[in-house]
């Protein structure tokens, strides 16, 4: 029984450094597994944000191209200022509905009057567009402080691109905004400056749109995010140019980190199970190691101070008891 007491303070402290130095290696390759994983969806998630501005401002891109197919043409000039409604209808508004997805067009004359309106490919009295004018107005006005500036005196300098862009809520949905003037296409046809009719072309930012940019990054689950709706990481702000925020575009967040350490939880439950078993086995090892240990010093010990053959204590433990006899009373004396 002794002996098996004398035993357990270096087994113990074996077993205990064991298991000390395994569960520190442990903490580490998990925490830095856990690093890994959230650095990877967080450069995941900044890439998809960019995916998505990038859309944004491609479709707004888009959404100009479009319009300047129609506004640099001398026929819109011609039949505009003659008030053909009907030739208006086909190739400017409807036009723009039918074919291009635009949801709303607006034609000003040069003191900024309607002159036709169309919504979700139907005409309507112009009247209607004072609905939507005060938030059209701040983009109108820029873009005529442009058209009104006097032209750059480098010939070799490329024509300033005439178009007024903007991001704007109507009837509480984002849209982009875009404004251009009618410009002739040909020599053949002059205007005065200050005397050009606008175009004003809106596209509802809505799913579908949306989706639209998201299959084109393969990203999934995107949608409008509506301000009263709390948007979570994975969603990027429609921003006006105000600084004004008018709605989010969300989705269904990418992870690869999180991916790559579900579709690896098998092999690393395993990994982990081979490495418990191995260390059990190697604890075991040392505890016996440590044991024998133990014993030959025990018996070393023994053997120091008894008699081989018989087995009684010799002159060493002799002396060994009576120097700490020694030891005892001098400290009780100074006591």
């Amino acid at each position: 029984m002794s002996a098996r007491a004398s035993q357990s303070p270096l087994t113990h402290q074996v077993t205990l450094t064991v298991l000390m130095l395994a569960a520190f290696a442990l903490a580490m390759v998990v925490g830095f597994g856990f690093y890994a994983t959230a650095q990877a969806d967080h450069v995941s998630l900044e890439r998809q944000k960019i995916f998505f501005a990038n859309g944004l401002k491609d479709q707004i891109a888009a959404v100009e191209r479009e319009q300047e197919s129609v506004t640099v043409w001398d026929d819109s000039i011609i039949n505009v200022k003659a008030g053909n409604q009907a030739w208006i209808e086909e190739n400017l508004s409807v036009w723009m509905y039918s074919y291009y997805g635009h949801n709303r067009v607006y034609v000003l004359d040069a003191a900024n009057r309607p002159v036709h309106a169309m919504r979700e490919g139907k005409v309507l009295d112009p009247s209607v567009y004072g609905e939507d004018e005060p938030e059209l107005r701040p983009t109108i006005e820029r873009l005529r402080a442009k058209m009104a500036e006097p032209p750059s005196e480098d010939a070799s300098a490329a024509p300033a691109k005439m178009v007024g862009e903007d991001l704007v809520s109507l009837g509480g949905k984002p849209a982009i905004l875009s404004i251009m003037p009618l410009v002739p296409s040909t020599n053949r046809l002059t205007q005065a400056r200050g005397s050009e009719y606008l175009h004003i072309s809106v596209e509802f930012i809505n799913d579908a749109v949306i989706g639209k940019i998201a299959e084109k990054y393969l990203l999934a689950g995107a949608h409008l995010l509506p301000l009263s709706q709390t948007s979570g990481s994975a969603a990027i702000p429609l921003v006006d140019s105000r600084g004004v925020i008018l709605g989010y575009i969300g989705w269904d967040q990418e992870r690869p980190g999180l991916t790559l350490v579900r579709k690896a939880a098998p092999a690393l439950i395993v990994g982990l199970l081979l490495a418990a078993s191995v260390l059990a086995f190697l604890l075991r090892r040392l505890r016996r190691a440590s044991s024998a240990l133990q014993t030959s010093q025990d018996r070393a010990q023994y053997l120091a101070f008894h008699d081989t053959l018989t087995g009684l204590p010799n002159r060493a433990l002799f002396e060994d008891r009576l120097r700490q006899a020694m030891l005892r009373t001098g400290q009780a004396g100074h006591d």
